[in-house]
């Protein structure tokens, strides 16, 4: 494909001379104007390629030839012909707009081709510098418009310093991009947890493993707080590294596991009252027995914090202790209860059945706990001997183990229709030598303990 080239002279052996130069390649077509107004049609056809022009040409100044070049045809390369070998001169040209010159003698003129050839080269390099740019600037905007258009606030930081914010975070926070980006580090952080945002900020930077998301509150312009759970990585931004952090809004979210945390309260307070009146129930109806349960479940939640237990079982063992002689209630004749002898075989059998009946009735109640299992099995014990049914080992709960060695305790230190009431000694003495045959071990030991260190059952 033939290089066009357009070129101003009127001067015909300066134009011969050229005409012979680029002859030689036999790549190029040349086009020679001789006055402006042919300068000027010739440029706004758009057809050439390069144009090459005197320094002094028609009478007219080369920088008054080249802001006419300029005018019509912006960004075609212009080369100057000079006859003065004053280099001083054509650095002068080049400033103005002009892409290199070559001095007009026979011996320079010979480079001419390789000077049109290396203008061209770099007019390509520089469209595709340009068109890369141009591509490279819509990404970024294509991006900048992707963030913006993102719901949830993006920052990016490094240490104390914003770089970046999008329009969502300004949004959430009430502050124009300009304050927020003149804003240091934690500064719509709520003031309560500023420390502890500083810190991780400070941590992360100085490359302690600090956790990627977390929750804070922010304070908003008005003065409004919301929480926000924050997401945080490393990122390269530009040449340097960076921080991108991700603001979700869980203002709304953090309201509902309040408002539900409040209800579950209130529901556990209705529930504690529900529980303790059936405890009072059993008790009013076996005047002998007042305070059993409460103290029975005084001491299995004193149990159960001794063996570690974790709050949420130890809950339900106190509401299944409470609970553990509901049947007796409603299952047990009264004459049986308050018997003030010792019961025979047909009147014990009555009372064989009272953690069966408790069961049946607490069963359809759908506790958070295994209340009404507990209550089945707080009569069994380890080697079988024990009723209802007769369960060995690991097949009773851990509540009911529990429920059951402090049900022994209290049960022999009170008093009874048909008994006064036993020592604490003799008590801990039933345990210890059943200990691992009727009683778990951990369990009786764990008992023991908290007697050794200063438990005693509360006056009713």
């Amino acid at each position: 494909m033939s290089i066009k080239v357009l070129y101003l002279e009127d001067n015909v052996w300066d134009i011969e001379l050229v005409r012979e130069a680029l002859s030689r390649g036999g790549q190029f077509e040349v086009k020679d104007v001789r006055s402006i107004e042919e300068l000027k049609e010739a440029l706004k056809s758009s057809q050439f390629d390069v144009v090459i022009t005197d320094l002094h040409v028609l009478g007219v100044e080369g920088t008054e030839i080249i802001e006419v070049i300029r005018s019509i045809a912006p960004f075609i390369p212009i080369i100057i012909l000079t006859g003065t070998g004053s280099e001083e001169l054509a650095l002068q040209y080049l400033k103005s707009g002009a892409w290199d010159y070559v001095i007009k003698s026979s011996k320079h003129i010979r480079k001419l081709p390789h000077t049109i050839s290396s203008v061209l080269d770099r007019k390509k390099l520089l469209e595709e510098y340009e068109t890369t740019e141009k591509a490279l600037r819509v990404f970024k905007e294509s991006i900048s418009s992707l963030i913006d258009a993102l719901p949830v606030g993006v920052l990016v930081y490094k240490g104390e310093h914003h770089i970046f914010v999008n329009k969502a975070l300004e949004e959430l926070t009430g502050f124009d991009r300009t304050e927020l980006l003149r804003m240091p580090g934690a500064g719509i952080v709520h003031p309560e947890d500023q420390k502890m945002v500083k810190e991780r900020i400070k941590l992360r930077e100085r490359g302690f493993k600090v956790p990627e998301s977390y929750e804070f509150r922010v304070l908003r312009k008005d003065g409004e707080v919301r929480w926000i759970e924050f997401h945080t990585r490393k990122i390269h931004w530009g040449e340097a590294e960076a921080y991108l952090g991700v603001f979700f809004d869980i203002t709304q979210r953090k309201k509902a596991e309040r408002e539900k945390e409040e209800a579950f309260s209130r529901l556990k307070s209705l529930l504690n009252e529900v529980v303790e009146a059936f405890s009072l129930a059993v008790e009013f109806r076996d005047p002998y027995t007042m305070g059993h349960q409460k103290r029975v479940s005084e001491l299995s939640v004193a149990i159960s914090n001794e063996l570690g237990l974790d709050p949420e079982k130890i809950e339900g063992i106190r509401v299944a202790s409470l609970l553990h002689d509901f049947g007796k209630a409603v299952g047990v004749p009264l004459e049986i209860l308050n018997k003030p002898s010792k019961l025979n075989d047909i009147e014990f059998s009555f009372i064989k059945v009272h953690p069966e009946i408790g069961w049946r009735i607490l069963k359809e109640v759908d506790f958070p706990w295994p209340v009404s299992e507990a209550v089945y099995q707080h009569h069994e014990r380890l080697n079988g001997s024990g009723y209802p049914r007769g369960l060995k080992g690991d097949q009773i709960i851990i509540e009911a183990r529990i429920i059951g060695v402090a049900d022994v305790v209290e049960a022999m230190t009170s008093h009874r229709p048909y008994r006064p009431p036993l020592s604490l000694e003799e008590a801990l003495k039933e345990i210890k030598e059943n200990k691992g045959i009727l009683y778990d071990p951990q369990v009786v030991d764990a008992c023991l303990r908290v007697f050794e260190k200063g438990f005693s059952f509360g006056k009713d």
